[in-house]
């Protein structure tokens, strides 16, 4: 009886793995009604963390065939009871024979080596390339200057210069040009000729052409016959 409790403990553990909901609380989810589920990748890693996978006579591929045997049609998770049907699916493959017995021998394995679930995550690879790349002292050109002389970082210091561009009269040039499209200053041809003056826009109203003194002409002889 005590090893069918810590089983259940360590499905619960299993079952809240990786979750950010309190599976305890009483309206976290619809779980608390059913009390916790566990989907197939849990049951897979509750298989694999506690040895029962041994890839000869219980494989990966068997766990999740008993997965979707065992869980009800349309559901995606496993409770309690259902979850024990699958335990004795997995034993009677394990242990190649049916009947408690198997069961019982596989839940014993399970609390006394088994534990909670295993977090495992990525080791960074130590190399001959890694060290190349982290050594400080190998650095040149301006990642050099970022880095004192015991390899840590300068910060502001050694990242941080003024700006060239920080003012507009620095980017563009304002001068005036030539006819050539070059600043006066930089064209010789236009330094040896006469500076050149402004005559302005004419206006419209200064503007008289043939088409308009004959408008004008026609307007006076029409004026002095209708007169």
């Amino acid at each position: 009886m005590a090893e069918i409790e810590d089983l259940r403990g360590m499905y619960e553990s299993f079952c809240s793995f990786g979750s950010s909901r309190n599976l305890a609380s009483p309206h976290s989810s619809m779980e608390s009604i059913a009390g916790p589920q566990m989907d197939g990748a849990k049951f897979a890693k509750f298989c694999r963390d506690n040895r029962i996978i041994d890839n000869k006579k219980v494989h990966s591929t068997d766990v999740d065939i008993i997965f979707n045997k065992v869980k009800p049609k349309g559901a995606r998770k496993l409770d309690w009871n259902t979850f024990q049907d699958a335990l004795q699916l997995v034993a009677e493959k394990k242990h190649g024979k049916k009947g408690e017995g198997a069961y019982a021998a596989l839940v014993t394995e399970i609390v006394r080596k088994g534990k909670g679930p295993v977090v495992s995550g990525t080791v960074p690879q130590q190399d001959a390339i890694l060290d190349r790349m982290t050594d400080t002292s190998l650095y040149t050109g301006t990642h050099k200057l970022r880095f004192d002389e015991e390899g840590r970082g300068r910060g502001a210091e050694g990242r941080d210069q003024p700006s060239k561009t920080d003012d507009l009269s620095k980017i563009t040039n304002r001068e005036e040009t030539s006819v050539r499209g070059l600043p006066v200053s930089a064209d010789p041809f236009a330094q040896t000729q006469q500076p050149r003056t402004s005559t302005g826009k004419r206006g419209h109203q200064n503007v008289v052409t043939a088409s308009s003194e004959r408008l004008g002409e026609f307007a006076q002889i029409k004026f002095a016959g209708g007169t």
